[in-house]
């Protein structure tokens, strides 16, 4: 009661659920596992989507990703490879949610 408006369109009230925008959604939390070469207990904050999972099998296994194929290859961040909050600057990357 109370919580049902819009903003632009879209219904913004606490019965939203899981397919809005609202942060809680957008942001949710993964684990990757595989013991002997991703490390454990690290933690990264590195935007990570799931559409990277096939460009990421496809490097892992050494395939070339098509060009077609919407994500990126992010094993450097599954692997350690890559530190989060290091210096290298991360790839322009626009993501959309809707």
């Amino acid at each position: 009661p109370g919580t049902d408006y819009e903003i632009d369109g879209v219904p913004c009230g606490e019965d939203s659920g899981l397919g809005s925008a609202w942060e809680a959604n957008v942001r949710m939390p993964g684990i990757v596992r595989w013991p002997g070469r991703v490390p454990a207990g690290v933690a990264s904050e590195d935007l990570v989507s799931t559409l990277d999972v096939l460009p990421t099998v496809l490097g892992i296994i050494g395939r070339e990703i098509p060009e077609a194929v919407d994500g990126v290859d992010v094993k450097d961040v599954f692997l350690g490879d890559k530190i989060a909050g290091s210096d290298d600057p991360e790839p322009e990357r626009p993501i959309f949610f809707w």
